[in-house]
Order: structure tokens, then C-alpha cells, then sequence
């Protein structure tokens, strides 16, 4: 059977960019047991700090409040995933991620056969300036949500003490995220050194990111 292409609507989340990564100023301490490292992000100082608990460290946290134009609740914050390691020689990565969400036409094809959707090709954005598409938009991606997407890894306070266990799988979220990131540099083609030689980071995290907010956002499983 012939396949059918057809236009309809999506909903994709992108970061712009996708992401934002910048050279790392490496400081050891004096006693050996660890370095200093910081980025300069559009004049915005991100610092963090490594021991030697491990060969090779990771994690994430959102940006300072200090760097930011206006007070943006913490779960739709830029995020900032960091990256060192021991081996061969120190080196450390940082990449900022500001997820967004943009609203699209898209033409689809499906194989009639098997009922597959074999590609989705994007044709242009949907705006609020077009009188058929107002509707579609709403508010989604203009004021007062302005296209910003839950960063999936920050939730306020008052929602993380009411429950222990929701507190838990927070750490969980923000522990393995960029533990999956760390392991596809690992594994991929390039191998880990040369992920931090080339920057590699960047793209990397936009891959591995990306996957768990737009399962969110569909609130559908992967």
C-alpha cells in the first residue's frame, strides 16, 4: 500500500543553540585535593568544585539567581551540566541548557501498510500573528509563559519537603542525567578524552536532555 502525507500540528522542545558551552578556567588547590573550575556564560560567572572522590565527576544545577534578568521560578531555570575527570590528565567541561518550547506546522508521512509514521518534516512556526493558528497557540508561547519549558531537574522548595521520597527521586533525576550524558561521551565513537578535548559536551547533552522533557511534555512514556 502507498504511503500519505498529510499537515498537521507538534509540539517540539528545543534548546536554543541547542546549548551554550564555553571554555573552563581549571584552578588547582594548593593542597592538591581538588581544583576550582568556572565558565563565563554571557557575563555570567558559573563556578563549581571537584575533590578526588572519583576519577571522573558530573552533575547539574541551575543558574544563579545573580545572572539572571528577572526572578524566573527555579523549575524553568537555565541549567548548567558539569563534567571533570582525572584521566589522562584533569579536564572539565560545563554546558548551560535553556529548554524552550516552539509550536510548529509539520507535513507527516505514514506507511498505510504497516501504519507507521515514517518522517515528520517541520514547514514553518506557529504564530499568534496568523489569524488560523491563534487559537492553537494560545499563550503557550507568548506572554506570560513566553515558550519556557520545565527544566525537569529543579522544583521549588515547598514542593520537595512536603515529601521525603519526592525528595529522593529528585536527587535521582539530577544524579543520573548527566550520568547518562557522561556515559554516551564514554561510549561514543570519540571516547571520553576526546569528548573534552573537542567539546563534545555541548551536543552531547542536548541529545541525552532533550529525551526525558519531550516524554514529559507529550505525558506519554518513551
Amino acid at each position: 500500500m502507498p504511503n500519505t502525507t498529510t499537515n498537521t500540528h507538534e509540539l517540539p522542545l528545543t534548546d536554543p543553540s541547542p546549548t551554550s558551552q564555553q571554555p573552563v578556567t581549571m584552578i588547582q588547590l594548593p593542597s592538591g585535593a581538588g581544583w576550582n573550575n568556572s565558565a563565563v556564560f554571557s557575563g555570567c560567572t558559573f563556578s563549581w568544585s571537584v575533590n578526588r572522590s572519583s576519577v571522573n565527576l558530573f552533575g547539574t544545577q541551575i543558574v544563579p539567581s545573580t545572572c539572571q534578568n528577572q526572578t524566573i521560578d527555579v523549575a524553568f531555570s537555565p541549567i548548567f551540566f558539569w563534567f571533570f575527570t582525572y584521566q589522562p590528565i584533569p579536564a572539565a567541561s560545563v554546558t548551560m541548557c535553556t529548554p524552550q518550547i516552539t509550536l510548529q506546522n509539520v507535513s507527516v508521512t505514514v506507511d498505510l501498510s504497516s501504519a507507521n509514521l515514517t518522517s515528520v518534516t517541520p514547514t514553518a512556526n506557529l504564530t499568534t500573528s496568523d489569524p488560523f493558528t491563534t487559537s492553537l497557540v494560545g499563550n503557550m508561547t507568548t506572554p506570560p509563559f513566553n515558550g519556557q519549558a520545565y527544566n525537569g531537574l529543579n522544583w521549588p522548595t515547598s514542593q520537595l519537603v512536603v515529601d521525603p521520597f519526592v525528595q529522593s527521586r529528585a536527587v535521582s533525576i539530577q544524579t543520573l542525567l548527566p550520568a547518562a550524558i557522561f556515559e554516551n561521551a564514554v561510549q561514543s565513537p570519540e571516547g571520553l578524552t576526546n569528548a573534552f578535548a573537542n567539546n563534545l559536551f555541548a551536543t552531547l547533552s542536548a541529545t541525552v536532555y532533550v529525551i526525558p522533557l519531550s516524554c514529559a511534555l507529550l505525558l506519554k512514556p518513551c
